[in-house]
């Protein structure tokens, strides 16, 4: 997934924590329940604004804006090998003997 949440919290909350960057790495993912077929193939799309009174997102439920879209690791796989094939038969097509050892 790729995106954005905006959280905005007022100071009276107290001092921020401090960044923890092994903690947040660590930490067991989030999984977000599936809402749609399309959800349970991969694709997600979530644009969640507060000011607009949309319903929270299970994502970040005190988040002011969250904006995210995901797409199936299989389908990136599919992506880049279909870029590979295409480069490889694209230098097929021009020619085996476009480049020498030795020069002429």
């Amino acid at each position: 997934m790729v995106g954005w949440i905006d959280e905005h919290r007022p100071a009276a909350e107290g001092r921020p924590q401090s960044f923890d960057l092994g903690g947040l790495f660590l930490l067991p993912p989030r999984t977000l329940p599936a809402h749609s077929t399309w959800n349970r193939l991969g694709f997600w799309l979530e644009d969640v604004v507060a000011a607009h009174k949309d319903p929270p997102s299970e994502a970040a439920p005190r988040a002011d804006r969250v904006m995210l879209v995901g797409a199936p690791h299989w389908l990136l796989v599919l992506l880049a090998g279909a870029v590979v094939a295409w480069q490889l038969a694209r230098g097929r097509a021009r020619g085996r003997g476009q480049f020498r050892a030795t020069p002429r």
